[in-house]
């Protein structure tokens, strides 16, 4: 689409433009012009000016009955501080006391509010009132809003949140209230009904030149402004030097509505300095209107090759999927404990010359989709909500429901664990009862070096499930390595399942505590291999299954985990999956762990045994179920089919009927518990490929006593790398954040 604005003698060609079209007319008078963002000159104007050694069209596209009082308005030199031109000011007709260097009117308006008045015996300022003020409908807001929807943008803030350079650029170019870069507010400036000694006002009515005024600043562009210039400004060849020597070349006619005017009262008139105007012409006179400044790249600008380091550095620090999120987000994680300022600081450190930390920040925020996945803290998501609730809300009713939400939160908190001590000393007091509680460590990674190197590289990982004896009071550790097994339900369940048959002699009653851990701890999976359990141990008769209260769950496991990690401050280097466990076994100088190393033929697969049920989501009255919702889940030995369920301790009980229907005809089916399970990983589990490569690669910082423990890992296609450590397929089902409301 094009747009045609009405500029005398000049013509535009937009059929290239990329740029947002211009609007509005901005002459009322005159010859067809076409304008664009690019603005490019047709040959029929710049072409005839050179030829003919002037800088106005031919005189046929343009016609002036000039007064002869007028008809050297301005005599202006090419060199603006001509001697000849400030010497013979007299000479000059219709210019007065000439000033050869006028002072900015822009640089004048910024500072001041009320603008002086006019005092000579030529001119007088009679009118003030603005033409051009800030839109009306801004909300109450002096300044244009910015779309604050979606994510909120990290990094450094601006000081003025509306204004950007580009806002600021557009408000100046269309005559709005704005704040410069060193903080100052710019008010509009405001038309004058400026009267010159030649009577030039008696020329052009008032309110032409308002509306010349308003259609001036309404373009809103500095390329479009400056055509607007060049329209109404002329350059003609001077015909007659008035002096000998003179180095004048050109005189100019000033022109508002086809009606020639003095340079004083097109100045006061557009509110714009000489300089506006010698700057436009310069650019008509080299074919190019378009604003060029900005485009070179600033003297400070950064490198692309510095840029590119940056980019290089983000990227060889291993980033991973997450199974928590990854139907919500393409997003990568990265390790917890590697933040922005480590992540540049390590690359200040391998590159000569850094670029700023604001600058590295910008860079990973605008090219790359990353998080880092936060340390985990017991702090109860409930507790967090309802304190965020409280201090937000101002009526007193509220308050005091969501104090009373909080107080029944905590209540059943205090007897969660009123009951989890209960058990314990029930264990220690009654010879056949025992209460277990377990628990995952954190990842634990291998080779362990101090290194920066390491930062870059993916690394074998360590597994501990944590399981504390309540009649004994000793922590155990089953520890294995990814290439054995995955970290799920299954692997947890087989390592319960090794635990009871070999440390619970006859136990009648058993107790297992844990956290809420989505449904790692709490599935089917876990329910069939307990089921499992039962029937090969020869005392024991039931098993119940408690959880504690997410962010509330203060297990002895943690402690137990917090004396290990603490001994692993001390130790620097660690190569093989022994160093680790010598750790765990002498952490303690009493009451020391008891460590268990588990093998591939170790875990064991409920796939067989699930097959043979039906993994209802309803009780036997029809009611419907959650696994997540459960905070207690009991079996029994005699009732190999059921499974009794409660979403709270002391709630009623429902029961679960996994029996399958019998098909009519079909014989009926046993579910023979005591059979021998398959095994899980029964030729061990693969790493990924990007791993299998990194260890090669780090293999001149490993003893070479220690490179053997190495070469027993192989890649596997189908293994992705992931943050939470699972690096295979979920096994259970994920937990929902719970709604509090």
């Amino acid at each position: 689409m094009e747009i045609v604005y009405d500029f005398p003698n000049i013509s535009f060609d937009t059929s290239k433009s990329q740029e947002p079209s211009l609007t509005d007319s901005i002459l009322d008078d005159g010859d067809s012009v076409q304008l664009s963002g690019a603005i490019e000159i047709t040959d029929n104007i710049g072409r005839m000016m050179v030829e003919n050694g002037t800088n106005h069209a031919p005189d046929d596209l343009n016609s002036f009955h000039i007064v002869p009082h007028l008809e050297m308005e301005e005599h202006e030199s090419m060199q603006d501080d001509d001697p000849l031109i400030t010497g013979n000011q007299n000479n000059l007709i219709n210019v007065g006391e000439l000033n050869t260097e006028e002072p900015n009117i822009e640089d004048q308006v910024v500072e001041v509010i009320a603008e002086p008045q006019i005092d000579n015996n030529r001119a007088e300022v009679v009118d003030e009132t603005p033409s051009i003020t800030d839109d009306s409908s801004s909300s109450g807001s002096d300044f244009e809003e910015i779309d604050s929807s979606g994510r909120p943008k990290k990094g450094r803030k601006r000081k003025y949140a509306h204004q950007s350079r580009d806002i600021r650029k557009k408000r100046k170019n269309s005559n709005k209230k704005y704040i410069s870069q060193t903080g100052k507010v710019v008010y509009p400036k405001n038309f004058r009904d400026f009267h010159c000694a030649c009577k030039c006002n008696e020329k052009v009515s008032l309110e032409v030149r308002k509306s010349t005024f308003k259609k001036f600043y309404d373009l809103g562009d500095y390329n479009a402004q400056n055509m607007f210039i060049c329209a109404s400004v002329q350059e003609e060849k001077t015909k007659r030097p008035t002096v000998q020597l003179s180095k004048r070349q050109f005189t100019r006619k000033y022109t508002i509505n086809n009606t020639v005017i003095c340079r004083n009262m097109y100045v006061q008139t557009l509110r714009v300095s000489t300089k506006r105007i010698n700057t436009a012409l310069k650019k008509l006179k080299n074919d190019n209107v378009k604003d060029e400044r900005g485009k070179c790249g600033g003297s400070n600008k950064i490198e692309d090759k510095r840029i590119e380091e940056v980019r290089n550095h983000i990227k060889r620090i291993p980033a991973y999927k997450s199974h928590y999120c990854r139907t919500t987000t393409e997003s990568c994680w990265l390790p917890p404990d590697m933040t922005l300022p480590r992540m540049y600081s390590l690359y200040k450190a391998e590159v000569e010359h850094p670029v700023s930390q604001s600058k590295y920040n910008q860079i990973f925020y605008a090219d790359f989709n990353l998080k880092r996945k936060p340390l985990q803290k017991d702090t109860c998501s409930t507790c967090d909500t309802l304190h965020a609730l409280e201090n937000s809300t101002t009526s007193d009713i509220e308050r005091d429901e969501i104090k009373i939400k909080h107080e029944a939160h905590l209540k059943l908190v205090e007897e969660v664990r009123a009951q989890f001590k209960d058990d314990l000393l029930t264990a220690k007091t009654v010879e056949s009862k025992q209460t277990l509680s377990f628990d995952l460590q954190k990842t634990l990674p291998l080779p362990r070096l101090p290194t920066n190197v390491i930062y870059y590289k993916r690394q074998i990982m360590l597994y501990n499930l944590g399981i504390h004896s309540g009649k004994t009071g000793k922590g155990h550790f089953n520890v294995w390595l990814e290439n054995t097994a995955g970290r799920g339900t299954q692997e947890v369940g087989s390592c319960l399942k090794r635990h009871i048959l070999e440390n619970c002699p006859g136990i009648k009653e058993l107790t297992l505590w844990s956290d809420s851990c989505g449904g790692q701890n709490r599935s089917i999976k876990i329910v069939l291999l307990l089921k499992h359990v039962l029937s090969l141990h020869p005392t024991l008769e039931n098993i119940v299954l408690r959880y504690m209260i997410p962010g509330h769950s203060y297990l002895p496991n943690d402690a137990e985990f917090g004396d290990v990690e603490c001994h692993l401050k001390t130790q620097q280097r660690m190569y093989t999956d022994s160093d680790y466990i010598s750790v765990m076994e002498n952490c303690r100088r009493k009451n020391k762990f008891i460590v268990t190393r588990m093998e591939k033929e170790d875990f064991f697969s409920t796939s067989d045994l699930e097959k043979k049920i039906t993994n209802r989501k309803e009780d036997v009255d029809g009611i419907k179920v959650g696994w997540l919702k459960f905070r207690e889940i009991e079996i029994f030995k005699d009732k190999p089919f059921s499974i009794f369920v409660r979403t709270s301790l002391g709630g009623l009980q429902q029961e679960i009927d996994i029996k399958k229907k019998k098909k009519v005809g079909a014989n009926t089916c046993y579910l023979r518990l005591a059979e021998n399970l398959p095994l899980l990983w029964p030729n061990g589990k693969g790493i990924s490929l990007p791993k299998l490569k990194d260890l090669k690669s780090i293999m001149s910082l490993i003893p070479s006593d220690a490179k053997e423990f190495y070469k027993q890992f192989s890649s596997d296609t189908n293994v992705q790398d992931d943050i939470d450590g699972f690096n295979a397929n979920l096994d259970f089902e994920l937990e929902a954040e719970e709604n509090i409301n």
